[in-house]
């Protein structure tokens, strides 16, 4: 074994100054956390309480063995792995828009030219999301890309596939419209100066009870197209709250301290299986006068 080969098993980097003297500089260990034992995982999104029981624990801080791939393992069928990336991108989604009760402006944004190349229509909409930050620079989004059918009226495959749009939640303020034609011009002036590419339509959701479950609607195996194999299925801005996730045992218990859910509405149960944890059973709650909980629950320093 070499000086240089154990220096590195000790955490040691040897360093040559001029006129070559040698000089050591040791490596700051960073502590990981103990591992601890995971039997429930609570995650807080807003006013939304999502609660996992796991019959098998499992745990959590191991570190990571990295073993060479097998050539006689067998991969997932593509069908698998769709399904699971669609369920893992539905439940982000859900969580992120429900962590940010402002995201109330939804829109669509439609090209006006054939548009199927997800890259260059990317393009297009970055520039689009530069140019409306210019107008609001508080602008906190959330974004996901559909694709039109593949096939026309007459079931003809297209060329390219079907085209792109983006349906667009975000916290841009709109104006209070009397009438319809105020809303019209609004739109029109919107994607002549803002979005330059083609139409925007607005769509109100104060009648929607559960935003995030109504924007994961529009991420489905159904809606899924091959160009976004391997792709973001999303795209969202860095300055949203994120949801707060907690599974160690005490904190949990510092958790329901602050949190009563008996007192919560139990919006949805279900019990299913998995294949990494067993038999798993997801309740979501939602919080009674959300605002006026946490007015009532500050605490003075």
């Amino acid at each position: 074994m070499s000086i240089q080969t154990l220096f590195d098993k000790m955490g040691i980097i040897l360093t040559f100054d001029e006129p070559k003297t040698l000089s050591i500089v040791e490596v700051p260990v960073v502590s990981r956390p103990d591992p601890y034992v995971v039997r429930d995982r609570f995650v807080l999104c807003g006013e939304f309480l999502e609660h996992y029981h796991y019959n098998s624990p499992y745990i959590k801080g191991l570190p990571r063995i990295w073993h060479k791939k097998s050539s006689f393992v067998r991969e997932k069928p593509q069908e698998q792995m769709l399904d699971n990336n669609v369920k893992r991108a539905r439940s982000k989604i859900r969580r992120l828009v429900n962590s940010n009760s402002d995201l109330t402006c939804f829109l669509t944004l439609t090209y006006n030219r054939s548009m199927t190349d997800f890259v260059s229509s990317n393009a297009y909409f970055e520039n689009f999301i530069k140019r409306l930050k210019r107008i609001y620079p508080q602008l906190k989004y959330l974004a996901v890309p559909e694709f039109q059918k593949n096939k026309d009226y007459y079931g003809n495959e297209k060329i390219g596939g079907g085209n792109i749009h983006y349906h667009l939640l975000c916290n841009y303020p709109l104006p209070n419209f009397e009438n319809t034609l105020d809303l019209q011009k609004f739109e029109r002036d919107f994607q002549y100066n803002i979005w330059q590419d083609g139409f925007v339509t607005f769509r109100q959701i104060d009648f929607v009870d559960n935003v995030g479950a109504y924007v994961c609607k529009y991420l489905g195996k159904q809606n899924f197209d091959k160009r976004l194999f391997k792709k973001k299925k999303f795209f969202y801005s860095r300055n949203l709250l994120l949801p707060l996730v907690v599974d160690n045992f005490y904190k949990i218990c510092e958790f329901l301290n602050f949190f009563d859910v008996s007192a919560m509405d139990l919006k949805f149960e279900i019990s299913f299986d998995s294949e990494f944890f067993g038999s798993v059973l997801y309740k979501q709650y939602k919080m009674k006068n959300f605002k006026d909980f946490f007015s009532s629950k500050v605490v003075c320093t």
